[in-house]
């Protein structure tokens, strides 16, 4: 007898479910369908000033001597 209580329970809980499932899948799809998602997103970067840009100066293009390049070990 309780076994046939606990069946009808469990049946009634999982039709709720799948129904909450559905209207969830439903609610999903059409905000999906109506919102205005962007499908790719461009950045549109600020102009930069003279104030902005470091004016850092460039090392110097000179060649290393073989006591200043990286010792290999293969």
């Amino acid at each position: 007898m309780q076994r046939q209580s606990h069946q009808k329970f469990a049946r009634s809980l999982t039709f709720l479910l799948c129904l909450g499932m559905l209207a969830g899948v439903l609610i999903w799809a059409k905000l999906r369908l109506v919102t205005d998602i962007p499908r790719s997103a461009y950045a549109d970067p600020q102009e930069q000033t003279q104030d902005q840009i470091d004016p850092a100066p460039m090392p110097e293009d000179s060649p290393l001597s073989d006591d200043q390049l990286p010792i290999r070990d293969p």
